[in-house]
């Protein structure tokens, strides 16, 4: 959806801007090539709150250019932590809101 909205007029542009559209990212159902799409039409001085998914990270984590006012952070089943640790560090002055959700597979597979 966002991909559609990315190349239309300033006046619907400037619509998104106020309601808050690129506010929140979530792309955990995105794959990797989708991301790589994705990134370059995202905002990413709007970014608040983002959501990726381990299908896409640690890739996703290591791709994103500093988020300036990312204050919520939610990873999904993520298998190695030291992407999120550098990711964690290089926003740990605006981010507020941290959540890393593990499935059963990942902890097994880890073990």
């Amino acid at each position: 959806a966002l991909q559609a909205f990315s190349e239309l007029n300033i006046r619907l542009t400037t619509l998104l801007l106020e309601r808050g559209f690129y506010r929140n990212v979530n792309l955990s159902s995105s794959r990797y090539y989708q991301f790589q799409t994705l990134l370059p039409l995202l905002r990413l001085n709007e970014i608040h709150s983002l959501v990726i998914d381990c299908y896409a990270s640690p890739l996703q984590l290591s791709k994103w250019a500093h988020l300036p006012h990312l204050k919520t952070l939610r990873v999904k089943c993520l298998p190695d932590y030291y992407d999120l640790y550098h990711f964690i560090l290089q926003h740990a002055k605006s981010l507020l809101h941290l959540t890393v959700e593990s499935s059963s597979y990942s902890r097994r597979s880890s073990q």
